[in-house]
C-alpha cells in the first residue's frame, strides 16, 4: 500500500489508539503489496478499535472478507477467533456464510468460542473470572453477534 492511502487509512483509527499502536498499524498497512487483500494484514494484527479502519479497506481499498487463506479461514474466523464483536459485525454485512467451514471444519462460532475458552472461566462460586487478555466480554458478545446473524450450533467439525 503507498503511503498516502495508508495515512488515509489511519485516519481511521479510534483516537483512543496511542501513538506506539498508530506506528504498528501504519508499518501493518505498509506491508500491504499491490493485489494483496489488505484485510489479510489487518485482521492478523487484531485491535478493536479498527472497525472504522476495517470498513475503510473494504469500501475503498478493495478488502475481500470472503477470501479464505491457506486453512481455509476467512477474515470472519479471524475477527471471530480474537473476541471483537464490532468487527464481527461489519464483516457479517458482507460475507456470504456465516457457517463457511474451514479445512477442519470450524466455523467463525467455533473459533471464538475455543479461542474464548482462553479467556473466560468460572470461580468456585460460579462467577465468570476473565482472563488476562483482550475485552473481557469480547468472546461472549461476539458468539451472541454470530447467533444473531445465523451461525448453525449444530454444524460438526470434521
Amino acid at each position: 500500500m503507498d503511503t498516502a492511502t495508508a495515512r488515509e487509512a489511519l485516519t481511521h483509527l479510534s483516537k483512543a489508539v496511542d501513538a506506539q499502536r498508530r506506528d504498528y498499524v501504519m508499518s501493518c498497512l505498509l506491508r500491504i503489496k499491490e493485489g494483496q487483500d489488505p484485510l489479510e494484514e489487518m485482521v492478523s494484527a487484531g485491535h478493536d478499535d479498527q472497525t472504522e479502519l476495517m470498513r475503510f479497506l473494504i469500501e475503498k481499498c478493495g478488502g475481500e472478507v470472503n477470501n479464505s487463506n491457506k486453512k481455509g479461514q476467512t477474515q470472519l474466523h479471524a475477527a471471530a477467533r480474537s473476541g471483537y464483536p464490532e468487527t464481527v459485525e461489519l464483516f457479517l454485512k458482507y460475507a456470504r456464510d456465516v457457517n463457511a467451514q474451514d479445512n477442519d471444519g470450524m466455523t467463525a462460532l467455533m473459533c471464538c468460542a475455543e479461542a474464548g475458552r482462553e479467556f473466560i472461566s468460572f470461580d468456585q462460586n460460579g462467577r465468570t473470572m476473565y482472563g488476562p487478555y483482550g475485552k473481557p466480554d469480547g468472546h461472549i458478545t461476539t458468539i451472541r453477534v454470530l447467533m444473531q446473524a445465523g451461525a448453525d450450533v449444530n454444524v460438526r467439525n470434521i
